[in-house]
């Protein structure tokens, strides 16, 4: 069995409904789409225009959209701000209104990630955003949409958040990001979450200066050994590239939609391997 591969919109040149189109293209079963802006843009994803465009287009091109993530969110900051201030709230009505856009397109996740203006630094951070979590927990759990969270935290923080906002809580675990932020090692922290906890997996790979991105499995990600312990734990799901391939295609002067097609392949032909084996 192979386990479906999607990408990450913003990782295409373009976001809108015909990021869905260059992503079947390329091979890809499902995306994974941004805010468009969110609450900066008045919140695009709401608009029925806008709703009803990607969903053609996902029925048109036959691409699952895998879950809703507000890129726009995280760059905000409001969800480092207590949810009784005016900041807090802010950050409050942008997670209603992204759930309120799954509900509406039938899309069954919400990721929500803790980077830029929101990365969490300190207790203080993690307890302000934890807080955003339960009540995004508890909204999702009433309307049916599970709740996911990506970051640069340690395992055992990953795992302490769970405890603190609740089992509803899942994870997308990035198998780059330990690497990256020097935080772990993706094979160990894969089995201690295990598969009850990690909803799906970015996938995405780097040179070994970390500098910028490489195409999966020409880099220092170790995918080949990620994958051994993603099958230790007895996952299936999605594996989403995060790769960007406009960077990609200008550091190798290729065709993005190629490059991207590269890496479907490999992650397939990667985890193929490793089931016949």
């Amino acid at each position: 069995m192979c386990n479906k591969v999607g990408v990450c919109e913003w990782a295409l040149p373009l976001n809108g409904p015909f990021s869905i189109a260059l992503a079947a293209k390329a091979g890809f079963e499902g995306i994974q789409i941004g805010d468009l802006g969110g609450a900066g843009m008045g919140f695009p994803m709401n608009n029925k225009y806008i709703q009803e465009g990607y969903l053609q287009a996902a029925a048109d091109y036959h691409v699952e959209i895998q879950a809703l993530h507000p890129y726009g969110l995280q760059r905000e900051g409001t969800m480092l701000c207590p949810l009784s201030t005016s900041q807090g709230q802010e950050g409050m009505l942008s997670v209603s209104k992204c759930i309120d856009a799954c509900v509406d397109m039938k899309i069954p996740k919400l990721m929500l990630s803790s980077f830029f203006a929101t990365l969490v630094r300190n207790d203080w951070d993690f307890d302000i955003f934890a807080q955003h979590l339960k009540y995004a927990c508890e909204l999702g759990r009433e309307k049916g949409i599970q709740i996911v969270y990506e970051s640069v935290l340690t395992v055992d923080r990953i795992l302490k958040m769970i405890d603190v906002v609740g089992e509803d809580l899942k994870i997308c675990y990035d198998t780059l990001n330990p690497i990256r932020w020097g935080t772990g090692n993706p094979r160990d922290e894969i089995r201690k979450l295990g598969k009850e906890r990690i909803d799906h997996f970015h996938v995405k790979d780097a040179p070994f200066d970390l500098k910028g991105y490489s195409l999966i499995g020409q880099g220092r990600a170790d995918f080949m050994g990620i994958v051994d312990a993603i099958h230790e734990i007895g996952y299936e799901g999605w594996f989403v590239s995060e790769n960007y391939y406009s960077l990609l295609s200008v550091a190798n002067r290729d065709d993005f939609i190629s490059l991207a097609a590269k890496d479907v392949q490999m992650i397939k032909m990667i985890w193929s391997n490793h089931s016949a084996g």
